[in-house]
């Protein structure tokens, strides 16, 4: 079973040049057929930060959806604005940027060549040392090669992450917890017939 890895920095970077000082949040590369909603904590370390979701999917499309930027145990508007700046891959471009509810545009990803990623991105005002959490749902509905890599123009301080999938061991350990207690739920009601009275 192939590892789905989840934010740390891969061995092969995506085919677009990143800045130097440019930090990865997330950089997934084939992940399986999977809906899950993601959530990263970040301290801004500058006044202005570049947010870029780059991606690929062949033959099919992965989506970003519902992507929000907030100032953690702040206010709860979104810092990002309706429109991504599109950058197109370098072997060619499919990918698109569609209406959200929530007012920040999903995107979309397709693919021409494997590891070649279409970037999206926008700048949003920082402060200096403040918390910000960024949440999206993301959405593989096709198994084939595939990428999602994210990162900022500086090098913030991701202090939390959320796992995207659970290791192996860990559905093992759950399914065999529920197996336990569905066994003992159905072992302790075992039924007495009634005996008959002597008397």
């Amino acid at each position: 079973m192939r590892k789905f890895l989840v934010g740390g920095f891969m061995a092969s970077l995506m085919a677009a040049a990143s800045p130097a000082n440019a930090t990865t949040i997330l950089s997934v590369t084939n992940a399986p057929v999977i809906q899950i909603p993601l959530a990263t904590l970040f301290v801004a370390t500058g006044p202005t930060t570049l947010l870029t979701f780059g991606g690929y999917q062949l033959p099919s499309y992965e989506q970003v959806t519902g992507i929000s930027v907030t100032v953690l145990f702040g206010s709860t508007a979104n810092l990002l604005h309706k429109q991504w700046q599109y950058t197109p891959a370098p072997s060619g471009a499919a990918a698109d940027q569609f209406f959200n509810v929530g007012g920040v545009n999903g995107i979309e990803f397709g693919g021409i060549t494997i590891g070649s990623y279409d970037l999206f991105s926008q700048s949003f005002t920082t402060v200096v040392g403040q918390t910000y959490e960024l949440n999206f749902l993301f959405t593989q509905d096709f198994a084939g090669p595939n990428g999602l890599k994210i990162t900022v123009n500086e090098p913030i301080t991701i202090i939390a992450k959320q796992s995207a999938v659970p290791e192996s061991a860990t559905w093992a350990m759950m399914l065999t917890g529920f197996g336990m207690i569905g066994f003992g739920l159905r072992r302790g009601r075992k039924t007495v017939a009634a005996e008959p009275s002597l008397t």
